[in-house]
């Protein structure tokens, strides 16, 4: 890139021919280019968006159900009854929040599907917590999948909380949906219900990351991670244990 400027100060002039460059009173100077710092930016911009979305609190439910179905006594479930559930869960607690977001933008409801205000929250936060509620009712019944149904209703307490608490401040959903999983792997190895330590591990490390992202991106300061993820992780808790 080739930039030029010029100031006058105190009779003295400045000339800027590039990024190395640069001439005053006749003196020529070379000075450090931010050139080499540019990809460095890009990449840690590209990586908090790549675990924004990989960690979405709509995906949340789903790696939870996998691991209760593969991790657990429930692996003995028959397949086509695995399927069920892993399809019941991601069609309500993903497809149909994503659906009625879609829905709700292209009517000018909400502005934008990334809902970055609390007011663009309210409505489908709302639709959420119901889907929530449906899956695991019907869910209710099949097998005695009974910590499935925790969780769900676990995860649609933390979603009726962020719920309430968005009418006054703006809270982390992300780090929301990322403490509640973390208190159902934690509560799988306390229970010695199967060998959840690289879970545990993996949710930590992921945990962690994503606070680091949602903050690099500007979308959160530390308070609101904090509060996302301690408030995700004890009404998570305390749902699944009672």
């Amino acid at each position: 890139m080739h930039l030029t400027a010029e100031t006058r100060s105190a009779g003295n002039s400045y000339r800027m021919e590039n990024n190395d460059n640069c001439t005053v009173s006749g003196i020529s100077l070379t000075v450090p280019t931010d050139d080499v710092r540019r990809p460095a930016r890009g990449l840690a911009l590209t990586l908090s968006h790549l675990i924004s979305i990989v960690m979405n609190p709509l995906l949340m439910p789903f790696f939870g159900v996998l691991v209760l179905l593969y991790g657990t006594g429930l692996n003995y479930l028959p397949g086509r009854i695995k399927v069920y559930y892993i399809l019941v869960v991601l069609l309500n607690t993903c497809v149909l929040p994503l659906v009625c977001i879609g829905l709700l933008n292209s009517v000018g409801v909400v502005k934008g599907v990334m809902l970055a205000s609390r007011r663009d929250r309210v409505l489908p936060l709302m639709i959420t917590a119901l889907s929530y509620v449906l899956c695991a009712f019907m869910i209710k019944g099949d097998f005695g999948a009974v910590v499935v149904q925790r969780f769900l209703l676990a995860g649609a307490a933390c979603i009726t909380m962020a719920f309430v608490v968005t009418f006054y401040w703006k809270i982390s959903i992300h780090m929301i949906g990322a403490g509640g999983t973390l208190a159902l792997v934690l509560f799988l190895q306390h229970f010695d219900l199967g060998n959840f330590m690289p879970a545990v591990v993996a949710m930590v490390a992921g945990c962690g990351a994503l606070a680091s992202a949602r903050m690099y991106l500007g979308a959160h300061t530390p308070l609101q991670v904090t509060a996302g993820f301690a408030g995700g992780f004890l009404i998570s808790l305390l749902v699944i244990l009672v």
